[in-house]
C-alpha cells in the first residue's frame, strides 16, 4: 500500500472520528460546529490534494498532506476528545478564534498547492541517472552520526564565552539537526547494499539517540528520527509503498513512542529535583507512569496531543496578531539576527531568537 493511499484512509478515518465524538461529547470551550464542518472541508482538500498527487507525482504535496493530517485535522479530534491545550489556556481562546485560523489554513493550503502545482516535481526535478554508487563509507557516517549527536549538547565547553562562540559556529556552519538528517538520507539511500549486520547496527545507533536524547529530558527523539527517515524514504522513492508488516511493525512502535514521550515529560519535569540522583529520578518516573488511569488524563494523553497540535500555536499566533506584530517584522528579525548570530558573547539590540520572545508576549 502506498504512504498516498494510507494518508487518504487516515484523512478519511479521522474526520469520521471527528463527527461521532462531536456528536456524543458536543462543544467545548475550544471547537463547536462550525469546527467540525472546516475540519470536514481541511479533510477534502487534503483528499484533492492527495488525489492530485497520486497522478502527478510530488514528494512535496506528500509532505504538506503529512503534516496536514497528523498535526492539525488530528488536533481538531484530539480537542473533542481532550479540551486540554497548555496554549489555549494560557489565553482567553474561544472557538471563533480556531474556526478563523482553519479558515486562514485551507485559504493558505490553496495557495501553496498553486505554486506546486505550476511546475510538476517530474518535469522540474528529473532525478540523474545511477550509473555509479556512492561511495559509501560506513565508519564515517557513524562518526558523523555521533559527532552531531555531540554537538547537539549545551555547555560543551564548560566556559561561557567559548561555548556562546561554539553555538553561533553550529548555527552557521555545524548544525547538529542537518547533519543528522544528512546521516540519515545517506543510510536510506545505501539501505539496499547494507548487510543484516550493517541494518542492525545502524538501528541501534538510531535507537541509542533515541534513548540518550530522552533520558536527557527530551521528548521529541523517536519523533524526529521517525520523521527525518520518513523523509528521507519519501525523497528517494518515486512511489513509497509499505508492506503489511511494515505497518506492523509501526502500529507496534507508536505506543513505545507515546511512552517516550510521557517519560521525557516526567523526566524533564523532575530534573530540577537535585536531591536525588539520575537512578532515583528513573524509579519516580516509573511510578508515575503505572499510576491508575495515568494516560487518561491531562498530563498523560492530552500533553501528547496538545505537543503534536500545531493548531494551537497557530490559532494563538492569529487570534493575538496585533500583540505578536511586535515580533513578527523585519526590523526585529534583523536586530536578533545581529544578536544571536552576529555578535558571539554580547548582544546589541537586547532582542532575543523570535522562537524565545513569543513567551514574552
Amino acid at each position: 500500500m502506498t504512504l498516498n493511499k494510507i494518508l487518504q484512509i487516515i484523512n478519511f478515518i479521522f474526520i469520521l472520528v471527528a463527527f461521532y465524538l462531536f456528536k456524543i461529547m458536543g462543544s467545548n470551550e475550544f471547537v463547536d460546529g462550525n469546527t467540525i464542518f472546516l475540519g470536514g472541508l481541511l479533510a477534502l482538500e487534503i483528499h484533492f490534494f492527495l488525489a492530485y498527487s497520486k497522478k502527478k507525482i510530488n514528494p512535496f504535496i506528500i509532505i504538506v498532506c503529512f503534516h496536514l493530517v497528523f498535526y492539525y485535522l488530528m488536533r481538531i479530534v484530539t480537542l473533542i476528545y481532550i479540551p486540554f491545550s497548555v496554549v489555549f489556556n494560557r489565553n482567553s481562546i474561544t472557538p471563533e478564534d480556531t474556526n478563523y485560523t482553519l479558515i486562514f489554513i485551507i485559504i493558505s493550503n490553496l495557495f501553496l498547492f498553486a505554486g506546486l502545482y505550476s511546475k510538476s516535481y517530474e518535469e522540474r526535478f528529473r532525478r540523474p541517472e545511477r550509473n555509479k554508487l556512492l561511495d559509501f563509507k560506513i565508519k564515517y557516517v557513524i562518526l558523523l552520526f555521533l559527532f552531531a549527536s555531540i554537538l547537539g549538547g549545551s555547555n560543551i565547553f564548560g566556559v561561557s564565552f567559548l561555548d556562546r562562540i561554539f553555538e553561533v559556529i553550529k548555527l552557521l556552519f555545524l548544525n547538529p539537526t542537518i547533519i543528522i538528517f544528512l546521516t540519515i538520507v545517506l543510510v536510506i539511500k545505501n539501505y539496499s547494499n547494507f548487510s543484516f549486520r550493517q541494518n542492525i547496527l545502524f538501528s541501534l545507533l538510531f535507537g541509542g539517540y533515541i534513548v540518550s536524547m530522552t533520558l536527557n529530558g527530551s521528548r521529541s527523539g523517536a519523533h524526529a528520527i521517525a520523521i527525518y527517515i520518513l523523509i528521507a524514504l519519501i525523497s528517494e522513492s518515486k512511489i513509497l509503498k509499505f508492506k503489511i508488516k511494515h505497518l506492523l511493525v509501526i502500529t507496534f512502535l507508536l505506543p513505545i513512542v507515546f511512552l517516550v514521550f510521557i517519560f521525557g515529560t516526567e523526566l524533564r519535569s523532575n530534573d530540577a529535583i537535585d536531591n536525588f540522583d539520575s537512578k532515583q529520578k528513573v524509579e519516580i518516573v516509573k511510578n508515575s507512569l503505572l499510576q491508575k488511569n495515568r494516560f487518561a488524563t491531562d498530563v498523560g494523553l492530552g500533553i501528547i496531543f496538545d505537543r503534536i497540535g500545531f493548531l494551537d500555536y497557530s490559532t494563538e499566533i492569529i487570534a493575538y496578531s496585533n500583540e505578536y506584530s511586535s515580533i513578527f517584522n523585519l526590523p526585529y528579525y534583523l536586530m536578533s539576527i545581529v544578536d544571536n548570530a552576529l555578535s558571539p558573547g554580547f548582544t546589541v539590540f537586547d532582542k532575543p531568537k523570535v522562537a524565545n520572545a513569543l513567551s514574552y508576549v
